[in-house]
Formats: structure tokens, C-alpha cells, sequence
């Protein structure tokens, strides 16, 4: 039992810095690489996202994406970015596919340090959740 455990812990752990990439791509992408015309659009379809998913889910939320923590607000972007094809790393990265982007909230801070250094050692790029 404590061997499936470990397993289990390293593969979550593995699939949560994956989605903290994908966060801080999505916001090192929407900062410093989107026109204000893409911004917008962006914007745009991930309210939309997160007023289809509240109505699915039978939410009485009234945030926009923009009201939510950072990290879930990217996590949407990363999914609309997706949408859209909106990638410059292509072809040497690609969006993972994000569950519950709202399970980000309780990554530990430790997680989103290491996708940091993973982002710097695979693409050269200096990003920070702050």
C-alpha cells in the first residue's frame, strides 16, 4: 500500500507541474506576447468558458475570470490560448490538457517553483508566479 501511494503522489505531483506550466506560459504568453486585440478576444472566450461552466455546474457565481486568483484565471487563459492555437513555443511545447483549473489554488507553492525552473531549463524563459 505505501509503494501505490508514492507512485500515485509522484505521478499527481507530476500532472500538477505540468498544469502550474501551463498557468505561468499562459501568463508570461498573455503579458508580454499578446496584441491588446488578443487580450481581449481572450478575455473574451474565457468568460464565456467560465459562464458555461457555471451554468453547467449550476453555480451562483457572479466573478468574471479576471475577479479569479491568479492561478486560476491563467489556467483559463491557457485553455482558451489552446483554443485559439495561440502558442509561440510551438513546436517545442504544447498546452496539457487542465482539469479543474480551480484545484490550483491549493497546489503547494513548492510546485509552482519547479515548473518555474523547468520553464527556464526547457525554453530559456524566466517566469514567476508574483
Amino acid at each position: 500500500m505505501g509503494l501505490f501511494k508514492l507512485l500515485f503522489r509522484g505521478v499527481s505531483g507530476a500532472l500538477n507541474i505540468e498544469t502550474a506550466k501551463n498557468g505561468l506560459l499562459a501568463k508570461y504568453f498573455f503579458n508580454k506576447k499578446c496584441s491588446e486585440e488578443q487580450k481581449l478576444r481572450i478575455m473574451t472566450l474565457a468568460n464565456q468558458q467560465f459562464d458555461g461552466d457555471k451554468k453547467r455546474m449550476g453555480m451562483r457565481d457572479n466573478r468574471e475570470v479576471e475577479d479569479l486568483p491568479d492561478r486560476v484565471k491563467y489556467l483559463f487563459y491557457a485553455y482558451i490560448m489552446n483554443y485559439l492555437d495561440f502558442n509561440p513555443l510551438y513546436p517545442k511545447f504544447f498546452w496539457k490538457k487542465i482539469g479543474n483549473p480551480f484545484e490550483s489554488e491549493y497546489y503547494e507553492d513548492s510546485t509552482y517553483t519547479l515548473a518555474s525552473e523547468v520553464i527556464k531549463k526547457d525554453y530559456g524563459i524566466s517566469v514567476s508566479e508574483k
